[in-house]
């Protein structure tokens, strides 16, 4: 038994390193300059919300949602890409 909780916390880092390998790309975000610094309501993101049925519903915006506020053309992908090469 206690062999087990000795090789536990070494799974959980080996499985943990996968799952972060396996990531692409990350979208750096702040909530707190959305929500509270420029005042966006949850929905002007997330609109798919009032349509959910499941928790398993994926509720992030597109791309096209966020140039509804941000111009396509003037911003790096890296204001928003940790990979901007393969997003």
């Amino acid at each position: 038994m206690q062999r087990r909780w000795i090789i536990l916390p070494f799974v959980l880092i080996i499985l943990a390193t996968c799952l972060q390998a396996q990531q692409k790309d990350k979208i750096i975000f702040s909530h707190k300059l959305h929500v509270q610094d420029q005042e966006v309501e949850c929905l002007d993101c997330h609109g798919k919300v009032t349509e959910s049925v499941k928790s398993t519903d994926v509720l992030l915006p597109d791309m096209q949602t966020c140039y509804n506020c941000h111009d396509e053309d003037e911003t790096p992908c890296s204001k928003c890409h940790t990979n901007p090469d393969d997003p």
